[in-house]
């Protein structure tokens, strides 16, 4: 299908989504879609599938309190594993088989309310396999200043509509179901603990030359909760995503462990270099932010040796 063609038939479009132990958060997602899909209806008939990764079925009284409000359906489904890639893979499956494309956003999310009319629009344009947009952090109310100030919340590099990309943010990505069966993709279990899923996922798909494209109109919004506005848990983010920076591009065949290992002490070696050179110019060190950097190179350094890190 070429750029200018569109076509005007309405898709099937399943939103999945993975909770845990969150019922009022994946609550409150529910009540968000109700005006995204609303605003899709010329586009797409939706059916949203919920897989629940709590054995206990926390969130099922929430789905069903919700189910019971809308003329959508909505299909509730337990894997209970305690492992991300598993729940990942019961959403794929119940996805492709109830919809044409499945439309993929974290729990903690919020669309904007045309999310999924922008994402499918990508698709309809250019007929990709994949489609990804943006993802904004939104910092909890009281958060430290430090946290808002500093570069935790970077501002994201400006990506024209439509573009071509190898990678994506899982939370806001649009799948040809077809694409799915055809190669038989889905998420490797192995990191369902140690987090890299969604990059390996990625890897894949790209490896296997399906095209991705971005959709530049297209955003969610993570809420950051406060308890992630701290710098432990910031300090621990950094550490591990390193790690799986460093295990994911290993295990694609992106990096070799050499590599990854000399850019991991260039990286520890330079991280105090932002402080010195801030306090030198009279600004504020953001000794925090430098003390991230430091640790997401040790991250990435025992990556090299074939250590991963829980999340």
């Amino acid at each position: 299908m070429s750029p200018d063609e569109l076509t005007t038939e309405k898709c099937r479009v399943a939103i999945c989504i993975c909770t845990y132990r969150r019922p009022a958060v994946i609550e409150h997602l529910l009540q968000e879609l109700r005006s995204v899909i609303r605003d899709a209806n010329s586009v797409a008939d939706v059916h949203i599938v919920v897989v629940d990764d709590d054995a206990n079925e926390s969130a099922r009284g929430a789905v069903e309190s919700q189910a019971g409000q809308v003329e959508w359906p909505i299909s509730y489904v337990v894997s209970g594993s305690g492992n991300i890639s598993t729940a990942r893979n019961t959403a794929v499956a119940e996805g492709i088989r109830v919809a044409d494309f499945l439309a993929l956003i974290d729990d903690d999310c919020v669309p904007h309310h045309d999310w999924l009319r922008q994402l499918v629009a990508v698709q309809q344009r250019y007929g990709s396999d994949i489609v990804s947009g943006y993802c904004i952090d939104v910092a909890p109310e009281g958060a430290p200043r430090w946290f808002v100030d500093e570069p935790f919340f970077t501002p994201h590099t400006p990506m024209d509509d439509g573009a071509s990309i190898d990678n994506g943010a899982l939370k806001n990505t649009l799948l040809d179901a077809s694409a799915i069966r055809r190669y038989n993709l889905g998420f490797d279990e192995s990191y369902g603990r140690t987090g890299g899923e969604d990059s390996m996922f990625f890897y894949t798909a790209a490896h296997l030359g399906l095209s991705h494209r971005f959709a530049s109109a297209a955003v969610v919004e993570e809420r950051v909760p406060p308890d992630r506005a701290t710098l432990r848990y910031q300090l621990r983010r950094a550490l591990w995503y390193g790690n799986t920076e460093a295990t994911t591009s290993i295990a694609s065949g992106r990096h070799g462990r050499t590599r990854i290992a000399l850019s991991s002490v260039k990286r520890i070696l330079l991280a105090p270099a932002r402080p010195i050179r801030r306090l030198a110019t009279g600004k504020s060190s953001e000794w925090r932010y430098g003390l991230c950097v430091f640790l997401a190179g040790c991250g990435r350094l025992v990556g090299a040796f074939g250590v991963r890190l829980n999340h």
